[in-house]
C-alpha cells in the first residue's frame, strides 16, 4: 500500500555437500494441490505425470576452476541447455518420478 516500506536482508548459504545423482546435482519439480476440509484436515493431490527430476549434465565439483561454471551448480533448463553435455545422461536432463 501507500507508504509501505520494504527492507531487511536475504541470507542464504550454498550447500557444499548436496545430495547427488551419479555425482551430479539435481532438483525435484513436484506439482501438488493442498486443500483443507471444514475440519481443518489437509489433503494432498500429486500430479505425477507433470512431476520430474531435473539433473545437471556436469559432475558436481567445488574445485576453484569449477566454481564459476553455472552448469556444475545450477540445474535449471536455461543454464543446462547451453552446456555441451546437455542430454548426455538423460534426455533433456530430466528423470521421471
Amino acid at each position: 500500500g501507500r507508504g509501505a516500506r520494504c527492507g531487511g536482508w536475504v541470507c542464504q548459504k550454498y550447500i557444499e555437500r548436496p545430495l547427488l545423482i551419479d555425482g551430479r546435482k539435481f532438483d525435484i519439480r513436484a506439482f501438488c494441490l493442498l486443500v483443507t476440509d471444514r475440519k481443518g484436515r489437509i489433503q494432498a493431490y500429486a500430479h505425477r505425470s507433470c512431476s520430474y527430476v531435473r539433473t545437471s549434465s556436469t559432475k558436481y565439483s567445488l574445485k576453484p576452476q569449477d566454481l564459476a561454471k553455472k552448469g556444475v551448480h545450477l540445474v535449471n533448463d536455461g543454464v543446462q541447455n547451453k552446456e555441451e553435455s546437455y542430454g548426455k545422461f538423460e534426455a533433456g536432463n530430466k528423470l521421471a518420478l
